[in-house]
């Protein structure tokens, strides 16, 4: 039986928060092609994908991570030349790898607060194959709307969410204020 609550229990707005990444995408895209390409979320994953996924992983996803995949199954140069990862990609291949060594490299490169995430619980939802960010889902972290953390690493922790609905908001304010400063 599934931990994660029924769809209409989770934040209804995830057609709209895409939809307005993608206009925000767009219109980047126009005005600065080369730094901004115009990319698209693929397909709404399909239960099977994600029961895929979870096996390969051996867990459940994130209620609000599940609910985004069902909306758009990653997203290519999502944000800051880096991936949203698909069901496919989640415990697998090249991008999935190079998210696990960016957070090894993380964890070896010096000492974590004793009040940061253990590595075993951060599952990467972002990466990028030449940039040094990484996205990642503390999965044992404090539950916000049936959703779990997500941390912005690149060296350091640049940032966290309560969830992943609250990162996504706040990915479509950095794109709106990179398209503010383009159009000046």
């Amino acid at each position: 039986m599934s931990m994660n609550p029924p769809e209409n229990e989770l934040p209804a707005d995830w057609a709209e928060l895409i939809g307005y990444s993608a206009t925000l995408r767009s219109r980047l895209a126009e005005v600065d092609p080369q730094l901004s390409p115009m990319t698209m979320p693929r397909l709404a994953a399909s239960e099977e994908q994600l029961a895929k996924a979870e096996q390969r992983l051996g867990t459940q996803l994130d209620a609000q991570h599940r609910a985004l995949l069902r909306h758009g199954n990653g997203w290519p140069l999502f944000f800051t030349y880096t991936d949203l990862l698909s069901t496919d990609e989640l415990g697998a291949g090249p991008l999935w790898d190079k998210a696990q060594e960016l957070l090894d490299l993380f964890f070896s490169e010096a000492p974590t607060p004793a009040d940061f995430p253990a590595r075993e619980t951060l599952l990467p939802v972002a990466a990028g194959e030449d940039v040094t960010d990484v996205f990642a889902l503390w999965t044992t972290g404090p539950q916000t709307r049936h959703g779990r953390p997500i941390l912005w690493l690149a060296g350091e922790e640049v940032d966290r969410w309560p969830n992943m609905r609250e990162w996504l908001l706040s990915i479509n304010q950095y794109l709106n204020n990179d398209l503010a400063k383009l159009a000046r």
